[in-house]
Order: structure tokens, then C-alpha cells, then sequence
């Protein structure tokens, strides 16, 4: 019995699909990311596609329903109700991106040098948060924003910002103490690299993925806020807005016979949280590593 060589057939190398692919095969992620460019391009262009003023008012059409020149009608007062939905989406995306970036950045610092050093920094810096999320959020905003005899757009992303970074916080410190531990990590210490460029060199990067998803849902989340404030009556008087459009059509008159007057900002609002939700989901789904090795 002669031996005959075995002929090793090469296996053909699978390409991983790429980050759009896998947020692409999310069908929901899509729709929202096409729902948030919609609201996006809205804000940006928004006296090229509105005709009037959201702060002028059409004195000869007050209460008017939808019509020519008007195409969602007009409130008691005369403003035109598509142009002030138009506008008010810039306040919501304000107050969603900045207010996010503002306690995202400083979640990320505390919870990096809380994971990375522990100890007494690691407890101080934890029960300040603990402390923090202790309290309901909204009730801390109400009082915060309570206490300025102005509330302007920045006062409200600047509170928001400075009383949410705790979640962010806990969620890199606990990446923070299991990725210091790597073997990288601890080659880079064993070689003399400082604490500084280990933390935002070597570690954040492995958490940037779990940040952005978790920011993602947090504009989400800001968007509602600002839009409850609004609603009370705790919003910026002088910018439109969709939760206080919703405050000037809450009699039980405009809710059963003047639907234009609620019915866009509510739906704009669902839209826009939705469409931020679903792009959330995508993007963990797509920044998950076994989702890469599909």
C-alpha cells in the first residue's frame, strides 16, 4: 500500500463585512438614520423650505386649518404652524447633541480615571455619581433650571450636561477594569509607558464602541427632556419648540376639533427619538465583535 500526499485545498479567505454592511443588514437602523437626516437637513435649511417667520404672525388667518400658504394651518395667535415645527427642530438637535457631548466627555474622564487608578479616587469619584443618580433626574433638572430667573437654550444643556455624566462614568469605568488588565496593558507598563498614554492610547479606544452607543441613546433621551421642560413651561420662552407647542394645545377644545395644532409636534417628536433609538440599535449591533465575525 503506497502513501499518496494529501492535497490540501486552500480555503477561501472570508472578507468580513465591513461597519455600513453590518448597520445596513438593522432595517429599522436604516429607517431611523433616514429619519434623523430628514430632521437634520429640516434644521439646517429651514428658511429655505418654510415661507413665514416662525416669529411673525399672519394676522388675517388666526386658527385657520390647513390651506394654501399655511399647509398645517395656524395657531390662535397667527403663527404658522409648519414653520415653527421646522424651527424647533433646531432646539431639540441642540439640546440632544450638546447636552450629550458636555456629560459625555465628562463620564468618559471620571470613569477612565476611576477604572484605571482605583482606590480612593475610584470611591470618591463612584459615590458622587451614586449620589447623583440617587435622585430622579427629572425632578434635579426642574430644580436646577428653577433657580435661573432666565432659562435660555444653554442654561438647559449646560444642567442637563453637568447631572448625566454618571451613567456614562460607570459604564467606562467597569470597561476601564477589565481592559487594564489585558496583556497589552501590561506590557505597556512593563516597558514605561505612563498611566496618561495607557488610559487614552491603549485603553479608550477599546471603549469608544460601547461610548458612542451609549451617547446615542442618550440624545434620545435629551431630545424628551427638553421637550418635557417645554412642555411645563420650563423651556427657552423665546425659541419655538415641539413640547411647547404641545403646551399651547392642550385645552380639550383644540385636542377634540384642531388635530394640526397637536398632531405634527407629537409626531415629530415620536419620529425623532425613534429614529435615534433604532439608529442606536444598529450601531450595537454593528460595533459588537461577534456581529463582525458573521
Amino acid at each position: 500500500m503506497t502513501d499518496r500526499p494529501i492535497a490540501l485545498e486552500a480555503q477561501p479567505v472570508q472578507e468580513r463585512p465591513s461597519l455600513w454592511r453590518r448597520f445596513a443588514r438593522h432595517r429599522l437602523a436604516v429607517f431611523g438614520m433616514v429619519v434623523m437626516t430628514f430632521i437634520v437637513l429640516m434644521a439646517i435649511f429651514a428658511p429655505l423650505i418654510t415661507q413665514w417667520d416662525p416669529y411673525t404672525r399672519d394676522r388675517t388667518a388666526r386658527d385657520a386649518p390647513p390651506m394654501a400658504g399655511h399647509p398645517f394651518g395656524t395657531d390662535r395667535l397667527g403663527y404658522d404652524v409648519w414653520s415653527r415645527l421646522v424651527y424647533s427642530s433646531r432646539a431639540s438637535l441642540a439640546v440632544g447633541l450638546i447636552a450629550v457631548a458636555i456629560y459625555t466627555a465628562i463620564g468618559t474622564v471620571a470613569g477612565g480615571i476611576a477604572g484605571y487608578y482605583g482606590g480612593l479616587v475610584d470611591n470618591i469619584i463612584m459615590r458622587v455619581a451614586d449620589t447623583i443618580l440617587s435622585f430622579p433626574s427629572m425632578i434635579i433638572v426642574l430644580t436646577v433650571i428653577g433657580l435661573f430667573e432666565e432659562r435660555s437654550l444653554y442654561v438647559i444643556m449646560g444642567v442637563m450636561g453637568f447631572l448625566a455624566w454618571p451613567r456614562i462614568a460607570r459604564l467606562v469605568r467597569g470597561q476601564v477594569l477589565s481592559i487594564k488588565e489585558w496583556e497589552f496593558v501590561t506590557a505597556a507598563r512593563a516597558v514605561g509607558v505612563g498611566s496618561s498614554r495607557i488610559i487614552w492610547v491603549h485603553i479608550m479606544p477599546n471603549v469608544t464602541a460601547h461610548i458612542i452607543v451609549s451617547a446615542t441613546f442618550g440624545i434620545a433621551s435629551a431630545i424628551l427632556t427638553e421637550a418635557s421642560l417645554s412642555f411645563l413651561g420650563l423651556g427657552d420662552p423665546t425659541l419655538p419648540s415641539w413640547g411647547k407647542m404641545l403646551n399651547e394645545a392642550q385645552s380639550l377644545n383644540i385636542l377634540q376639533s384642531k388635530w394640526w395644532l397637536w398632531a405634527p409636534p407629537g409626531l415629530m417628536i415620536a419620529l425623532c427619538v425613534l429614529g435615534v433609538n433604532f439608529v442606536g440599535d444598529g450601531l450595537r449591533d454593528a460595533l459588537d465583535p461577534r456581529m463582525r465575525q458573521e
